[in-house]
């Protein structure tokens, strides 16, 4: 909620219980608010920001800040891997082990081994070579093929997910169209995924949308086009990691993000312009060190798959 929709309940309550998710995406301003990034308070920001941060607002109101302890949704090594995300520690529910997705045979094709990584750990990258010709990270039809390649073969190998840690009679039961989701930053790119999904008879079932509307909502096995394929010059709204980490933390067994295999090699020869607003944080900074961080541990991990 950003502080001017919180503004107007001042006046219905004297207590307030915010609650959210601070890595997640944050409120979308439809119009530009330049003119306000440097008020002492910026209509357009999220409001526990400015309550928890602000000097205004902290000379009258002491908030109490607390922290849920563990996420519930989440393998344990994927909370390992978004915890550079946030600015507090963390723990899985899930133990270590406790989540997997099996697929029948061990098939030596690069989407199926990337499938089979998901049996000792939840999160595996696929990448695609990087072409000359490169199209619009937006219309990039190859990797929409992939993402739809991925969920196929889930489907074709009988993909199964274990979740022990629920208290479930059985542990283990086989992955259905409705139990996948797939999103990707941009419309366009959802919509070249969808329309593969509907011309595919067994996989029509399948969600296809933004992070925006997939935040608060889950899927046993998550798909995701990495915010970075295809853009050899990131912008701000590409380094913003708000949606990688969003995209990263939807799935309970299995996360397969796919794009083009010069991600790494884009994070790190990069340099980031600080082009904030005096006294605002350094959001690109920021998201690119989180950006790097993320590849290097799939990276150092050996989870990237390449083609």
């Amino acid at each position: 909620m950003q502080w001017s929709q919180f503004v107007p309940l001042g006046r219905v309550a004297s207590r307030f219980v915010l609650i959210g998710d601070p890595g997640q995406i944050p409120p979308v301003v439809a119009v530009d608010a330049s003119r306000w990034e440097t008020t002492q308070l910026p209509p357009h920001l999220p409001a526990p920001e400015i309550i928890c941060s602000n000097p205004i607002i902290l000379a009258d109101v002491e908030p109490l800040e607390l922290q849920l302890p563990a996420s519930r949704r989440l393998p344990s090594d994927a909370v390992s891997l978004l915890q550079p995300f946030y600015d507090f520690p963390f723990a899985a529910w899930a133990l270590p082990s406790e989540r997997a997705v099996l697929a029948n045979g061990r098939v030596a094709e690069p989407v199926d081994r990337a499938i089979n990584l998901l049996a000792e750990g939840s999160v595996v990258a696929l990448t695609s070579p990087t072409a000359d010709d490169l199209p619009p990270a937006d219309m990039d039809e190859e990797i929409a093929d992939l993402a739809v390649q991925v969920a196929a073969r889930l489907i074709e190998r009988n993909a199964k997910v274990r979740i022990l840690d629920d208290g479930a009679r059985k542990p283990e039961r086989a992955i259905r169209p409705q139990d996948i989701g797939i999103t990707a930053t941009h419309r366009v790119m959802n919509e070249l995924i969808a329309a593969r999904i509907r011309s595919s008879q067994g996989l029509r079932e399948i969600r296809v949308d933004t992070p925006e509307r997939w935040q608060g909502l889950q899927r046993l096995v998550t798909i995701a086009v990495h915010p970075l394929s295809g853009v050899l010059r990131p912008s701000a709204f590409d380094l913003e990691t708000g949606r990688l980490c969003v995209m990263a933390s939807r799935h309970q067994a299995g996360l397969i993000i796919v794009g083009r295999d010069h991600i790494g090699d884009t994070l790190n020869q990069i340099i980031v312009g600080a082009d904030q607003p005096i006294g605002r944080p350094d959001v690109s900074g920021r998201g690119h060190f989180q950006h790097l961080t993320f590849w290097n541990c799939l990276e150092a991990n050996k989870r990237v798959v390449s083609l």
